[in-house]
């Protein structure tokens, strides 16, 4: 239980860390004049068609499943944040999910797709904005294994 409480503190703090930047821009640009956590992103979804909505996330699964069969033997004996949870069963669910969910893809969405894409698609096409920030998120991550695999694999996981 003291490691899941550390883990929603760390996670929280991260989470400051993160949102401070764009809290900044935001009022110093716009204000008042939009609610801050629609500016970031934070907002209800237009709904689509359940078909469609399935076939994406069935797509976006196996397009996932398949990009993880060619990069995980490439960084099996490396050790990455995640190694923590390896041999802990079930009694780790907890942590995992905090570690997933609150200290890494909702920091990472709110820095690279809320602010990041969003102020660069306000002045270029939204392809070049969504490219750079995709390799920028690339690059971040890629960086912390270029001293532990070979360059070619460091390329992999950054594109």
């Amino acid at each position: 239980m003291a490691n899941e409480l550390q883990r929603i503190i760390s996670a929280f703090i991260q989470f400051l860390f993160v949102i401070i930047l764009p809290y900044i821009w935001w009022f110093v640009t716009v204000g008042g004049k939009v609610p801050f956590m629609e500016w970031i992103g934070l907002k209800a979804v237009k709904r689509v068609k359940t078909l469609q909505l399935i076939l994406w996330i069935i797509g976006g699964f196996l397009l996932f499943t398949a990009f993880s069969i060619f990069i995980f033997p490439l960084t099996r004996s490396i050790e990455t944040a995640t190694s923590v949870f390896s041999d802990m069963g079930l009694k780790a669910l907890p942590s995992i999910l905090i570690y997933s969910f609150l200290q890494t893809s909702l920091p990472e969405e709110l820095l690279f797709r809320g602010f990041l894409l969003k102020r660069m698609a306000n002045h270029m096409p939204f392809v070049f904005a969504n490219t750079i920030q995709a390799f920028a998120f690339g690059l971040l991550h890629g960086v912390f294994f270029a001293s532990v695999v070979s360059l070619d694999v460091t390329f992999f996981i950054i594109f």
